[in-house]
């Protein structure tokens, strides 16, 4: 059998800008240092509490410059995606927020707290054309891509004739 990768492929000629909104512990303990081990282009962040922002250029080098606020952040041209790490009552309107602005977005799961509100998002995304992820945690892990092989092939065996 094939091994199977941990890390996801990235394009080799695509380094988009990248806005945090959200700097708290995950931010910090992951987001940021997985995106220096990938050379993503972070060209700034945002935090409604400027306590989360203090020191974060100096540990983070690469991070472009702390926004003063979060229509600051949106405004910038420079930034094509918006990584959404916030506490999830008040993820939904900043990700509604980024969207209106034009931005793709990576969200923290939940996406949303409820189905509907969700749909809502996914629709907006959609009507734009632009991408709305969730960050799910082990997408890449083997396991998960073992079974999600396991289950398309049942899937295919169940249409069998």
């Amino acid at each position: 059998m094939k091994a199977l990768s941990f890390s996801p492929a990235f394009p080799a000629d695509y380094r988009p800008g990248v806005g945090i909104i959200g700097c708290g512990s995950i931010v910090k303990e992951a987001h940021l240092p997985a995106y220096a081990a990938y050379g993503v282009n972070v060209v700034g962040v945002y935090d409604p509490a400027p306590a989360a922002t203090a020191g974060l250029r100096e540990r983070f080098p690469a991070v472009g410059q702390v926004f003063e606020s979060l229509d600051e952040l949106l405004g910038d041209s420079r930034i094509e995606v918006v990584d959404i790490a916030t506490h999830p009552v008040v993820r939904l309107e900043l990700i509604s927020k980024a969207i209106a602005a034009g931005k793709h977005v990576l969200a923290q799961k939940p996406l949303a707290l409820d189905a509907r509100a969700a749909r809502e998002l996914v629709d907006e995304a959609e009507l734009l054309g632009l991408k709305l992820a969730v960050n799910q945690n082990g997408r890449w892990a083997p396991p998960w891509r073992v079974r999600r092989f396991t289950s398309r092939r049942a899937r295919s065996a169940r249409s069998w004739p």
